[in-house]
Order: C-alpha cells, then sequence, then structure tokens
C-alpha cells in the first residue's frame, strides 16, 4: 500500500463514493483511498449522520425544484448552482454533497444533462 488519499489533492471525488444515507466507501476495495476510510474510521457511524443529515436537506431542495413549474432549462441552471455551491471545497460534505446531487438529477432528469 500506498499513502493516504489526501482531500486538498488530486481528485479525491474519482476515489470515493457516498451514498444517501451518508456511507462512505472506496472505488476500490483493495487501494490507498480504502486504507484511508479504514484507518481514519470516516465511514464511522456519527460521520454518516452528519452527511446524511446533510445530504437530505440538499436533496430536498433539488426536489422542490424539479417540482415546481419551472421551465427545464431553468431548473437546470439552478440545479447547476446548487452543485456548484455545494461541492465548494470549503462546505462541509462536499464531495458527498456533490455526488448525492449529480446522481439524483440523473435519475430524475436522464435526457438533460447537467453540466
Amino acid at each position: 500500500m500506498g499513502d493516504y488519499v489526501r482531500p486538498d489533492q488530486g481528485q479525491p471525488d474519482m476515489l470515493f463514493v457516498f451514498d444517501d444515507r451518508g456511507g462512505m466507501r472506496a472505488q476500490e476495495a483493495e487501494s490507498d483511498a480504502q486504507r484511508t476510510v479504514d484507518d481514519f474510521e470516516l465511514d464511522r457511524s456519527g460521520l454518516r449522520h452528519f452527511r446524511q443529515v446533510a445530504i437530505q436537506l440538499q436533496l430536498k431542495m433539488l426536489r422542490r425544484l424539479l417540482e415546481s413549474s419551472l421551465p427545464l432549462e431553468k431548473k437546470r441552471q439552478l440545479a447547476q448552482e446548487m452543485v456548484r455551491a455545494a461541492e465548494d471545497p470549503r462546505v462541509s460534505y462536499s464531495q458527498a454533497l456533490g455526488q448525492s446531487l449529480r446522481r439524483f438529477w440523473q435519475e430524475h432528469c436522464p435526457e438533460v444533462s447537467l453540466f
């Protein structure tokens, strides 16, 4: 094994998978990313809970946006703003939020690319 994955270097969003319940795992089971998750207990219940709360709040806003009567292109533009804001590295759980919002959009609007 090599080094731990640093959240401020490279593309950690490509190495980790987050679910809507706040869970976290590495894309590849036998990897530095999974070692980072395991050694730092990044999937412990307390973190899962706080990630889940943050994710559900963001998904609630996106769900309301998609249910609105706005034209689809306007919904897409507003959803893009939501994702960009959520993925700001200064925001707690930014990678988890971004993945969840992007996945939700894809599930509900598969015919329209978000970006």
